[in-house]
């Protein structure tokens, strides 16, 4: 079988498949077994003894799997259940005097050939393996010799004269000559009546059919010698009998303080990984980086006392596998936890903690999505309620770009408050540029574990992803200075990337003068430009800066690395849109649609395009789409509003309609910039239908959601009555807002203008 083609092989493993319970098992485990692939040929092997108990071929396979791999007291183990079930089987006699001849054990290895040839005089390994051994065994079913012809097999022709009295037949005892046995002293016989008999020498009695000698019987003992005999005899029984009862206490002595010391340290062994345990678990249930390795080394330290211990196995394997996939740790990982999980399926298949961090040494190992998610699927019909399995399952079908399907598992994680299913599922709404909700995730991760690090830096990156008021920029510094104070030393590699390109963010927002902070966060790019989330960021700040070209280029790189994301087409589709590449924009926005068929954000972004080509019609249809989905109404409604202030003949009533409830909604969903500017458009309809006390009160409203925003200080100072000396000090304050605050030097001009006129 070492020569199984690929396509034999295939073969064998359709038939398998196609019908798990036949004994197809029987030459797929063989083939597996011959390849050396001893995991695959145990999982087979163990299947087909399930399905078919009774055929003794399953049991003699997985000994020679154990018997393969120097495990010889497994296929021991193996080989006496298969003799149990069937006591005359040559085949599980002959392998099993094969493997105690490997053990050393010569006598146990002889003895069971022999008896496989006795059950079957062709066993071919029982035969060759005693001929090696210099024995020449011929089963005893086989030999119709006479006891004489045997001896003379054995030991030749010399000794079967002197056997022929031990082994004569029934015939020749018959016919035996009896004769009187004698005292040993010469003395004469006495005749009847005192005559003296002359003495006769005694004639030796021979068999008549043999004519063999007999020998003469010992002569009788007196008794007196007799007794002598009996109480020597018993001298030496009492001596025996002290001697056994001295080595029996002796022995019992020995057996008690060996089960002592043994059960005392077995003890100390246990209360060690006891102490192992309890260090571990807490940190396992953290979800860090730094909780991973310290858990990983108390793991290693119970699997050197317990080295089949099964919890350590299953979590260490996992631990291996996410700090890998997920922190970027050395790849040698890898192959640690492969080990573990081989060790861990010779004792169990279906701990959902073990098949977990098996899909997931697949999946991070550089092996096929599609294994991995089918080995959790499979083992989900049979423990449909398992947290770890859900959640694993959900991080698989995210990495593969499956979202829906993803975010189904992690929500069933999420109910039993498993705290990666809360990281997942931030990372879900993330993909889908879903803000609001990835915030709530990483909030509840947060009230798992306070001190989760990728949760405190994945939330700061959200709020300078999401928006651009100095509401977000203030949190997203708190989140970072908790991280720097609280946090580092525990951070893997990556997040601390992360939180380097947090303070560039914050630094190239708060310095006017752009240059330095933007070449810094361009060379940044290209220091890690194997992280497209890194890529995504960069290239959305970009953007916000107006360095379109550098961001299309930076945000293609992140597609090239990972084209799934569909928050990545999208803010390549944004850069389209501001590059005033309206085609463009609109094709990128509609291939989100293919990997996001919920995406509101993506109908928003095709009805921009259109309203930047003035086909209105196409624009407004679009954005009444867009209102139907609850993460981008608000936003809807405001392009709506646009729309019909901008068309051919504009309709203020219409507008209004949209303005009033997306003001409160964009507020409410944390889009304050956005408020801002609905309510400054809200304010400029008020202002024509000149209601001028709803006109100052909307602006100030603006001026509540981003007292950021110049423009509402312009028109509110331009409105002020100057007639008085407080209004005066009114329109001076917050012209000197707007001056401040504007960056394009058309409002500050205008409120130059203003104050020069009050001086």
């Amino acid at each position: 079988m070492t020569d199984t083609s690929c396509a034999d092989l295939t073969e064998l493993e359709y038939e398998f498949a196609s019908n798990p319970n036949s004994e197809a098992f029987v030459p797929l485990a063989e083939a597996y077994r011959c390849l050396g692939r001893y995991v695959e040929a145990m999982v087979v092997c163990k299947k087909g003894i399930k399905a078919h108990p009774e055929l003794p071929i399953g049991r003699i396979i997985m000994a020679r799997i154990y018997s393969d791999q120097g495990k010889h007291a497994k296929a021991i183990e193996e080989l006496a259940k298969s003799l149990k079930e069937k006591p005359d089987n040559p085949e599980a006699h002959s392998l099993l005097g094969v493997v105690y001849l490997k053990l050393g054990k010569q006598e146990e290895g002889v003895e069971s050939l022999r008896k496989s040839l006795n059950i079957d005089s062709n066993n071919q390994l029982a035969r060759e393996t005693l001929l090696k051994m210099g024995i020449d065994h011929l089963p005893a079913r086989s030999v119709k010799a006479t006891p004489a012809t045997k001896q003379e097999h054995r030991v030749g022709p010399a000794a079967s004269r002197s056997s022929a009295v031990s082994a004569r037949s029934t015939e020749t005892r018959d016919a035996e000559v009896e004769y009187t046995k004698l005292e040993s002293s010469p003395e004469t016989n006495q005749a009847p009546g005192g005559i003296a008999s002359r003495s006769v020498p005694i004639a030796e009695p021979t068999y008549a059919s043999t004519g063999v000698v007999a020998s003469p019987e010992p002569k009788k003992k007196r008794i007196a010698d007799i007794y002598q005999a009996m109480e020597a005899g018993e001298e030496k029984s009492r001596k025996r009998g002290l001697k056994a009862t001295l080595y029996m206490v002796g022995l019992l002595t020995v057996v008690l303080i060996v089960y002592v010391v043994y059960t005392w340290r077995e003890g100390v062994k246990q209360e060690e990984i006891n102490k192992y345990l309890e260090t571990a678990r807490p940190l396992f249930s953290r979800d860090t980086f730094l909780g991973y390795q310290k858990a990983l080394d108390n793991y290693r330290a119970i699997l050197k006392l317990e080295p089949k211990h099964s919890e350590a196995l299953s979590r260490g394997a996992f631990i291996c596998a996410v700090l890998v996939g997920e922190h970027r740790a050395e790849r040698s990982l890898i192959d640690e936890g492969t080990k573990y999980v081989t060790k861990a399926m010779e004792d169990t298949q279906d701990n959902p903690m073990l098949i977990s961090a098996r899909s997931l040494i697949t999946l991070y190992g550089g092996g096929l999505e599609a294994d991995a998610i089918k080995m959790l699927e499979d083992a989900l019909k049979s423990n449909a309620g398992s947290a770890i399995l859900h959640t694993t399952l959900g991080f698989v079908l995210l990495k593969k770009g499956e979202l829906d399907t993803a975010s189904e598992h992690l929500l069933h994680g999420a109910q039993q408050n498993e705290i990666r299913a809360f990281m997942g599922l931030g990372r879900y709404a993330r993909s889908r540029s879903l803000y609001r909700e990835a915030q709530k995730a990483y909030g509840r991760a947060l009230q798992v574990n306070r001190d989760h690090v990728g949760a405190v830096l994945e939330k700061s990156m959200l709020s300078l992803v999401w928006g651009e008021s100095s509401m977000f920029d203030k949190q997203a510094a708190e989140d970072l200075e908790r991280f720097e104070n609280d946090l580092k030393a525990g951070a893997s590699k990556i997040q601390q990337a992360e939180a380097d390109l947090i303070k560039l963010i914050l630094e190239m927002r708060s310095n006017k003068e752009q240059k330095q902070p933007i070449t810094k966060l361009v060379s940044f790019a290209d220091l890690h430009n194997s992280d497209p989330f890194i890529q995504f960021v960069i290239a959305r700040e970009l953007r916000r800066a107006n360095r379109l070209k550098k961001a299309k280029d930076i945000i293609q790189k992140a597609l090239r690395l990972n084209s799934t994301r569909p928050n990545f087409v999208l803010e390549e589709a944004e850069i389209a849109l501001a590059m005033r590449d309206w085609e463009g924009a609109r094709s990128r926005a509609l291939r989100v649609q293919e990997l996001d068929s919920k995406s509101g954000q993506s109908l928003l972004i095709v009805g921009q395009a259109y309203y930047g080509e003035n086909n209105f019609e196409k624009a407004k249809k679009y954005f009444k789409d867009a209102t139907e989905f609850e993460d981008v109404s608000a936003k809807a409604r405001r392009r709506l509003a646009e729309v019909y202030m901008t068309q051919p003949k504009p309709d203020e009533d219409l507008a209004q309609a949209q303005l009033e409830p997306a003001i409160k909604d964009l507020l409410t969903s944390g889009e304050y910039r956005e408020s801002a500017e609905s309510a400054v458009m809200l304010a400029k309809i008020y202002a024509k239908k000149n209601l001028r006390s709803k006109f100052i009160e909307t602006l100030k409203e603006a001026l509540k959601a981003d007292p950021t925003l110049a423009e509402p200080n312009c028109l509110i100072a331009a409105n002020i009555d100057t007639n008085t000396s407080d209004g005066k000090n009114q329109v001076i304050e917050f012209c000197g807002k707007c001056i401040k605050l504007d960056h394009t030097g058309k409002l500050s001009q205008r409120c130059k203008e203003i104050i020069k006129k009050l001086n």
